[in-house]
């Protein structure tokens, strides 16, 4: 019986569900305690429609029975050559070529939109996950970098805050941290925006070269509708220089109810107003006020790349726990008139 593949029915909530059902078979059954995204954080990402990201699905049919599915998503403004793609095939489907199809339909998409370098993020440890790097690497995708995830337990530990905290003091005198809830506050956004489009080209990526996100207020606006829709708050703790202008951001997600984790979305300082050890203040302060906000919430996760030994010093002192690691697969391709050709990997 063949397989058919077909674009995801954004529009429409039973096949989104079904789509995200199948996410949360293949994830969980690579590890029980995987994070998925929820039902309500996938129909907000797939109806967003802000024109700052493109997420297409598609999925697999079979005998009319969904076997597959597969998302791809890009920046509308900036870093126009790369795409993230991620394809999912629980394992009583495996074996059937779906995976395979899938993959040649949304490497076919991201080349038709311009995107000559697609990456593929592949947990390297846990159930199956040699299968899903040997299928990688079979396509021509290399490894580019890695990345660790880790996750801080909870309840927090008051004192060991406490303690860290006041390490930070005589380094950060005239800096102050100020957490918000919600939508950033106007008067800062634009200097959030500044800070956070640094992320890309400061973050270690191996040998990707990124250019700086394009991220504006108004773009924040949205991305903060989504958040809302998906049942998730936004907590943001900020460095404020003396003169007040934001010097740096530690922004985590609160998951929507029964979600059991706090995402930490991102934490940089800018290159002017590093060594003040204002990471660690920021880090205390808004997982503060995120447990505060969500008691009964499980775990902190955060990911790194295993390069970026500053920040893995931060999380380490605050007693986050080494949990899986993911591998950035990398597949290269130039476009011609006959459609899309594999010219090399990025290493």
């Amino acid at each position: 019986m063949s397989v058919t593949i077909r674009p995801l029915r954004a529009g429409d909530d039973e096949d989104i569900g079904r789509f995200h059902d199948l996410h949360v078979e293949t994830e969980r059954g690579r590890s029980a305690d995987a994070t998925v995204h929820s039902l309500a954080e996938t129909i907000a990402v797939f109806r967003r429609r802000d024109g700052s990201r493109f997420f297409n699905g598609l999925v697999a049919e079979q005998g009319g029975e969904l076997v597959g599915q597969a998302m791809i998503t890009g920046s509308l403004e900036d870093n126009l050559r790369f795409a993230y793609l991620q394809v999912s095939v629980p394992p009583r489907f495996g074996g059937r070529g779906v995976g395979r199809a899938l993959a040649d339909a949304m490497e076919a998409f991201g080349v038709e939109r311009g995107r000559t370098e697609l990456l593929a993020p592949i947990h390297l440890v846990g159930t199956g996950a040699d299968r899903s790097r040997r299928f990688a690497e079979a396509r021509g995708y290399q490894l580019s970098h890695t990345e660790i995830e880790r996750r801080l337990s909870l309840p927090l530990d008051p004192e060991l805050l406490d303690r860290l905290d006041a390490s930070t003091l005589p380094k950060r005198s005239g800096y102050r941290v100020g957490v918000f809830v919600g939508p950033i506050p106007q008067a800062y956004a634009a200097g959030y925006c500044e800070v956070a489009n640094r992320l890309m080209i400061d973050a270690p990526h191996g040998d990707l070269e990124f250019e700086a996100s394009r991220r504006t207020p108004e773009s924040l606006v949205h991305q903060e509708d989504e958040i809302s829709a998906s049942g998730r708050t936004r907590v943001t703790a900020l460095a404020l220089a003396p003169d007040d202008q934001v010097a740096g951001y530690c922004c985590c997600v609160i998951g929507a109810e029964g979600d059991p984790e706090i995402s930490q979305w991102g934490t940089i300082v800018h290159p002017d107003h590093r060594g003040h050890r204002l990471g660690m203040a920021m880090k205390v302060a808004a997982y503060r006020r995120a447990e505060q906000l969500a008691p009964g919430k499980e775990f902190v996760v955060t990911d790194n790349a295993e390069t970026n030994r500053w920040m893995i010093d931060i999380n380490v002192d605050l007693g986050f726990q080494l949990h899986s690691t993911v591998g950035t697969f990398v597949k290269t391709f130039a476009t011609t008139s006959d459609g899309p050709t594999t010219v090399g990997a990025a290493v």
